[in-house]
């Protein structure tokens, strides 16, 4: 839950794994009793942690045929 009325990881409230909830008292503890389950399934929501050998081998392709 985020307590804020907008967020940057909008991604993650689309994905169904996070929700806005904003600040106030009312509102965030009606969320937290009636909060809905969390979804599976989004794995991979930010790729598979292999980023930076991925660069990498890239860049070292690129450095060779240069």
């Amino acid at each position: 839950m985020t307590l804020r009325e907008e967020t940057e990881w909008v991604e993650l409230v689309e994905a169904g794994v996070n929700v806005l909830v904003g600040a106030a008292a009312d509102d965030i503890v009606a969320a937290v009793l009636d909060r809905p389950p969390v979804r599976s399934g989004v794995e991979g929501l930010y790729g598979e942690g292999d980023a930076a050998e991925r660069i990498v081998t890239i860049l070292r392709r690129v450095t060779a045929t240069t």
